[in-house]
């Protein structure tokens, strides 16, 4: 959630993945948000109709939830044509190397992140297995 979209490209890119895969794993970034408060927002209106009967039952929820799909799906074939026409107007399927604004570099704090993120796990896994933390019950 810190991360930019931009910086993922960038860097999907610079560990050797063609760049229009990058762009699609970055484009679900962007678009899975979208799509989940469009279903709320068809859930609430679907919820007021009912003037605020409570399904019961796990069953009757997924009766009521199946409608969402078809106006959240009409939602985002919409949204995928606009964004069509804008990466058209962009040049996305022009031929050639792509340039970019940001260049990656890592430096020292990557490499303390990364060390934080192996040694953390290994860590609390050999202390577990030296029977610390355990828990009495």
């Amino acid at each position: 959630s810190t991360t930019r979209v931009e910086e993922l490209t960038a860097a999907f890119t610079k560990i050797g993945l063609p760049w229009r895969a990058g762009f699609a794993l970055t484009l679900a970034f962007r678009l899975v948000p979208v799509f989940v408060e469009s279903a709320q927002t068809v859930l609430q209106a679907q919820s007021l109709r009912r003037l605020g009967e409570e399904p019961r039952g796990l069953v009757e929820k997924v009766k009521r939830t199946a409608p969402v799909i078809v106006p959240v799906f009409m939602g985002a074939l919409r949204r995928a044509d606009r964004m069509a026409v804008a990466l058209d107007m962009r040049g996305f399927g022009r031929p050639g190397p792509r340039s970019g604004i940001l260049e990656l570099h890592a430096g020292w704090p990557d490499a303390v992140a990364v060390a934080v993120a192996v040694a953390a796990p290994v860590a609390s896994f050999l202390l577990r297995r030296a029977g610390l933390g355990l828990v009495a019950h």
